[in-house]
């Protein structure tokens, strides 16, 4: 006869493995159910032959507010200080990103008021009103365009919420958080820190007919929402990234600083990582570089899926699917994929806390998080 499990956690991502721990502690039975081969998802890292530690899926770098997330994490695994910093090509010369007041003034010639005054119905309308229309078309049309694969109007208001420009006695580094690092070891191992002791199954492609017999209690799915319901109301839709990593001897390809990214189409990559800059130390004997290349794809499987596309039409065929999902009160949906939602890693390890929280009740002994 097999074991009575009161939780079945589907996902071994950042949220999926912060329910697990937490219904663990707590001394409910719990396992997980993993497609992949690895835990930590789109988080996943390993050491490259030359001695490297690099992120299979693409750069990762954690940040914070939250003290209590961040002592939290540290019970896991120390981190190293890393702050992140980006420079865009444009005609040629590397800048700042986000851009900074100087660039502003060397490209405007003097005219550095904002495009737009009205309310923004749109990204576009959202970036001119932080910037005038040639920075805009340089530092941020031909970027936004070319990572989502759409026009720019008709990207979604949010997301313009994710820069600023900066003035230019204003760091160069992209976040301003209070607490920022990189796990030592990498986040795999701190993953795997986390869920240490709660069974896990790898390989298993979980299918709504499985619900019925997986559990007593609940199942915490962190998977693609319009997936589990077999696609019902149609795709949602995602934007993914192809990542080619090459090992270059010498320092000839070694970058100034951990991210470039490559706004115009002469170049079919978005932007290269050089993971030298992501080491805790360098290996002593290390003269060589590791560069990863992001190329913006259309996801072939939802393996792939990266980034949501929140678009109306994709927010309106969500809501269907979560209408759907609660004729299923077995069912708890959490995380990037299963809310359909742009997370930050912050953002989906507090998202994990707040479901454990609503799971457990007065039971719950972890971290209020607010970021």
């Amino acid at each position: 006869m097999h074991q009575k499990i009161d939780y079945v956690v589907v996902g071994s991502g950042l949220t999926g493995a912060i329910v697990a721990n937490s219904l663990f502690k707590a001394g409910r039975s719990v396992k997980i159910l993993e497609r992949r081969d690895h835990p930590a998802g789109l988080c996943f890292d390993e050491f490259h032959e030359s001695g490297l530690l690099y992120q299979v899926h693409g750069p990762h770098a954690f940040r914070t507010n939250s003290d209590e997330l961040w002592e939290w994490l540290q019970s896991y695994s120390k981190f190293y200080p890393f702050k992140l910093s980006i420079q865009t090509l444009i005609d040629g010369n590397f800048y700042v990103w986000p851009p900074k007041e100087s660039a502003i003034k060397h490209f405007c010639q003097g005219n550095t008021e904002p495009h737009f005054h009205g309310i923004p119905k749109n990204f576009e309308e959202a970036s001119l009103k932080k910037m005038p229309k040639i920075i805009y078309e340089k530092f941020v049309k031909s970027y936004s365009e070319k990572q989502w694969g759409m026009e720019a109007h008709k990207l979604w208001l949010e997301l313009s919420g994710r820069f600023n420009v900066k003035k230019d006695e204003d760091d160069d580094f992209l976040f301003g958080s209070r607490f920022q690092g990189l796990p030592i070891g990498g986040f795999t191992a701190l993953v795997k820190k986390i869920i240490k002791d709660i069974p896990i199954h790898y390989g298993i492609d979980f299918k709504m007919d499985m619900v019925p017999n997986s559990c007593e209690k609940k199942l915490i799915f962190t998977g693609c929402i319009d997936e589990l319901f077999d696609y019902k109301y149609g795709k949602l839709d995602y934007r993914g990234m192809r990542h080619e990593t090459k090992f270059f001897k010498g320092k000839a390809e070694r970058q100034n600083c951990p991210v470039y990214n490559f706004p115009s189409n002469t170049k079919p990559y978005i932007r290269s990582v050089d993971w030298d800059h992501w080491q805790e130390k360098l290996p002593t004997h290390n003269q060589d570089s590791l560069i990863s290349y992001g190329y913006p794809v259309k996801p072939s499987n939802s393996e792939e899926n990266a980034y949501p596309i929140l678009t109306q039409s994709n927010r309106d065929r969500l809501a269907k699917y979560k209408l759907l999902a609660q004729k299923y009160p077995k069912i708890v949906l959490c995380g990037r994929l299963a809310d359909f939602r742009y997370y930050d890693m912050n953002h989906a390890l507090a998202r994990g806390f707040e479901i454990a929280k609503q799971l457990l009740g007065d039971d719950y002994s972890g971290p209020n998080i607010v970021e």
